[in-house]
């Protein structure tokens, strides 16, 4: 499942079009209206792919691939220490995280890095918050314990999710985290213009070919799964997953801890030193207590 603004591959020049032919084929048959939409919202997004300097690091991992339903995941390792696994988010893939890989090394840990099915170089066409959760357990059972999860947007709600599994591991940090599934696939259904009628024939669709109502995808249940001590870290200028999200996850999560950013968004807040240097000092440190902070960004110089 994803956000809307990544919900499907067709490009926007063919929204119209699409939009055109799914009215069709709702007026006349509703139902196979119904699984189009389901199939177009589950579907992956274009494929990124490392390159660079982030390419290159990846180079200097142990890699393997593992099979999971059917698929083939690439799995990076760096490091022999403890195993802190970097999950990217939705349309992302292994090598998003890279920012925080040589400063875990610096401490004496390691970092595991995976595509998810569909994503970076993994086989696999669709993805869904359930099925990224089994996958994240799936690559956990490959690599050993788990020290610490570092995931970023989508990816955290499916390592919280892959918890309720049983997953385990010390403590987490999620990264601008979505709350609400059911929220991105309305606000995306409102984008093909088609009748309402349509909208809980596709819902169901998609609860059958995921096995999970979106109602056990909100924040309280996700984040009661949580039972490890977490940080959720999210900006208040976070355009693709609204600030109220992460604070929702946060205050719902039994041992929760909110970090709030200004002025980063939702993807360079991954390259911010200042929120790498807060998520390495928690997943090296116990959680002292439950509480708030912020961190601000406003000055775009320092970014």
């Amino acid at each position: 499942m994803q956000p809307p603004e990544n919900s499907t591959n067709v490009r926007a020049s063919g929204q119209s079009w699409l939009n055109y032919g799914l009215g069709v084929i709702a007026a006349l048959k509703p139902e196979a209206a119904a699984a189009l939409v389901a199939e177009l919202f589950l579907a992956a997004p274009p494929r990124r792919t490392s390159s660079g300097p982030e390419l290159a690091l990846l180079e200097t991992a142990t890699r393997t691939e593992i099979e999971f339903e059917g698929e083939r995941l690439p799995v990076y390792r760096f490091g022999t220490g403890p195993a802190v696994l970097l999950v990217h988010g939705w349309g992302g893939s292994s090598g998003q995280l890279h920012p925080f890989i040589q400063p875990l090394l610096a401490r004496g840990l390691s970092a595991v890095a995976f595509d998810a099915p569909g994503h970076g170089l993994a086989t696999g066409t669709w993805l869904a918050i359930p099925r990224f959760a089994s996958s994240i357990v799936h690559v956990a059972h490959h690599v050993g314990p788990l020290h610490a999860i570092i995931a970023h947007s989508m990816g955290g709600a499916a390592a919280a999710f892959a918890m309720s599994l049983g997953l385990q591991t010390k403590r987490a940090v999620f990264i601008g985290p979505p709350a609400s599934e059911y929220d991105f696939f309305r606000q995306w259904f409102a984008t093909l213009g088609l009748p309402e009628n349509i909208l809980p024939l596709a819902k169901q669709r998609v609860i059958d070919r995921v096995g999970v109502t979106f109602e056990r995808l909100r924040p309280q249940p996700i984040a009661a799964d949580v039972r490890w001590p977490l940080l959720v870290i999210h900006d208040r200028d976070d355009r693709e997953v609204p600030y109220v999200d992460g604070a929702e996850i946060a205050a719902a999560a039994p041992n929760g801890q909110l970090l709030t950013t200004q002025g980063l968004g939702h993807r360079r807040i991954l390259r911010d030193p200042r929120v790498i240097q807060a998520s390495l000092d928690f997943v090296a440190d116990p959680l002292a207590h439950k509480g708030s902070s912020q961190l601000s960004a406003s000055n775009p110089a320092l970014l």
